[in-house]
């Protein structure tokens, strides 16, 4: 993609250039009607980000629940042996 950008953004540049080419490059299109702009207007929806959808699985049961203290681990019994007097 980095090598692409240079080539593509100076093929843009030339198309641009080209005054016979600018109904393609620079089209003006006609303002939407009321009925149209009314039908557009609505309020604005929060989603959950891509990350949490891909990595949340909702029909996984929860194995731990909040609060629940944490069972001891080998290097937790073993810390009090290195603790200095």
């Amino acid at each position: 993609a980095n090598s692409a950008l240079p080539i593509f953004g100076l093929f843009m540049q030339k198309i641009n250039a080209d005054k016979s080419l600018s109904t393609f490059t620079n089209p003006r299109f006609p303002h939407p009607s009321k009925s149209v702009l009314r039908q557009l207007s609505c309020d604005d929806e929060k989603e959950d980000g891509f990350l949490k959808k891909l990595f949340t699985n909702e029909e996984k049961a929860k194995t731990k629940e909040f609060g629940e203290t944490k069972k001891k681990g080998f290097f937790d019994k073993i810390k009090k042996v290195f603790k200095k007097n």
